[in-house]
């Protein structure tokens, strides 16, 4: 071999076999960040669900009894937000947590008193139908000023080591608002509520 040809080689990191150049390694998978808006529709709220596209959602300014924490008495009603058939399957990047913001809105328009507290749940599951918990978050706020429409939950989950190299194919978040507030525990979609999954290409 010359020495033209082993510099080349050494500088390329191709081994050259015969006539077929073999790459030495391969890169390393790409970290991204997967957006997720929360939407519901109708009032009562029957229809959930996660979408990367924001658009506006008709169960906003959705309550309980204007606010007045009746669900303390009968029990919070759960929504569950999952990803449709057409999401793409992808690997979590397990170094980074999944984030993200959920937000309660004033049964008004803007204002409320007291406290609002969200019980947030996350699981995923993977190409080969097993479904892996990312645990349980609880978050509270207390009533916003009277100029504002919506307040911001922010939540996290560390993602669990059984998630490590996982295929998936859904995502669900499961979310029960509650607490003793007035005109205060409305829904807010439309853009205000959304999760950042951390993913590799």
């Amino acid at each position: 071999m010359s020495l033209a040809a082993r510099a080349f080689r050494a500088l390329t990191g191709i081994a050259v076999i015969g006539s077929v150049a073999v790459i030495g390694h391969a890169d390393a998978a790409t970290a991204t960040t997967t957006k997720v808006y929360f939407h519901a529709s109708n009032c009562p709220a029957d229809d959930s669900w996660l979408d990367m596209v924001a658009s506006k959602d008709s169960a906003d300014g959705c309550g309980i009894a204007g606010g007045i924490p009746l669900e303390e008495a009968i029990g919070a009603t759960a929504l569950d937000f999952a990803t449709k058939k057409t999401f793409k399957p992808f690997k979590i990047d397990a170094s980074k947590k999944v984030t993200g913001v959920y937000a309660v809105g004033s049964w008004f328009g803007a204002g409320g008193a007291g406290q609002v507290t969200v019980d947030i749940s996350l699981s995923a599951k993977t190409k080969a139908g097993k479904t892996i918990s990312f645990g349980d978050y609880t978050g509270t706020v207390t009533g916003t000023p009277a100029d504002l429409d919506h307040v911001n939950i922010p939540f996290s989950f560390a993602v669990p080591a059984a998630a490590k190299g996982q295929t998936f194919a859904k995502v669900t978040f499961s979310v029960a608002q509650h607490g003793a507030n007035f005109g205060f525990d409305a829904y807010s979609f439309s853009g205000n509520s959304y999760a950042n999954i951390p993913t590799l290409k």
